[in-house]
Formats: structure tokens, sequence, C-alpha cells
């Protein structure tokens, strides 16, 4: 797998996560409270600061340690889901 590949990979696993997270918690009835429904009003992102990264996993080490170099930045950032519909009103996250 190549370091384009690992670094999508874990962007994708990252946004899943997120989401489940997400969903799993009281934020909707937060956001009903204080009406922020809106489409498009509530996003997500999430950014690692790379130069803080301890790689401990051999394998996984190894790979995401291959992939860092792509990653021109000192972040890796996480592209922002848009996680609010009104129909059904509640979370329906798109990323």
């Amino acid at each position: 797998m190549d370091s384009e590949n690992n670094l999508d990979l874990l962007k994708k696993e990252i946004q899943q996560e997120l989401l489940n997270a997400v969903n799993n918690s009281k934020l909707v009835n937060l956001f009903q409270k204080y009406g922020l429904t809106e489409d498009g009003l509530v996003k997500f992102q999430c950014i690692l600061d790379i130069t803080k990264i301890q790689l401990s996993d051999a394998v996984v080490a190894q790979q995401l340690k291959e992939s860092l170099p792509a990653i021109r930045e000192k972040e890796l950032i996480i592209p922002a889901c848009n996680c609010w519909c009104e129909n059904p009103p509640g979370f329906c996250c798109q990323c």
C-alpha cells in the first residue's frame, strides 16, 4: 500500500470514528435546544498535529512513518463533515 493510500485510509477511519462518537452523543438534543438546526450549520473537522505523533505498533508505525513525508504541512486535516439534516431532523453526516 503506498503512502497516499495509507493517509486516505487513516483519514477515512478517523472520519468514521468521529461520526460514531458524534452520533452516539447528546449533541442532537443540544443543537435542537438552541435552534442550531439549519442544513450545513453543524460541521466537524479533525486536525492532527503530526509533529506530536509517537509511533509504537511496529507494523502500523512503519506504514504510517512511510506516509508522513507525503504530508507537506505539520497537520493532517480530516475534511469537515456536514452533520445536520432537516428531513429527517438530526444527524445525517455527509463527508
